[in-house]
């Protein structure tokens, strides 16, 4: 699976609608999706905190994620086109 997630892959990974998705995410129960890509993708490992409960909203938790890492060491001219 990949390490990101389109919003109809993350609904399906978590068994349920992309509606129930979205509402998940705009109650902070999921978190949000990865501010540099369009269209929205989801850091699936940031999903799977959120399964377990471990999804701070706090930067620390954003740091942890080699997602983000990865996203943050890219050039700015990369990450605007994605």
């Amino acid at each position: 699976m990949a390490a990101t997630l389109t919003v109809v892959d993350a609904a399906a990974y978590l068994g349920m609608s992309v509606q129930q998705f979205r509402r998940a995410v705009s109650r902070g129960e999921m978190p949000k999706p990865l501010v540099c890509c369009r269209p929205n993708r989801w850091s699936k490992i940031q999903i799977d905190w959120a399964l377990e409960g471990r999804l701070d909203k706090a930067a620390s938790s954003v740091a942890a994620d080699p997602i983000m890492d990865a996203l943050d060491a890219l050039p700015h001219a990369i990450r605007s086109r994605a």
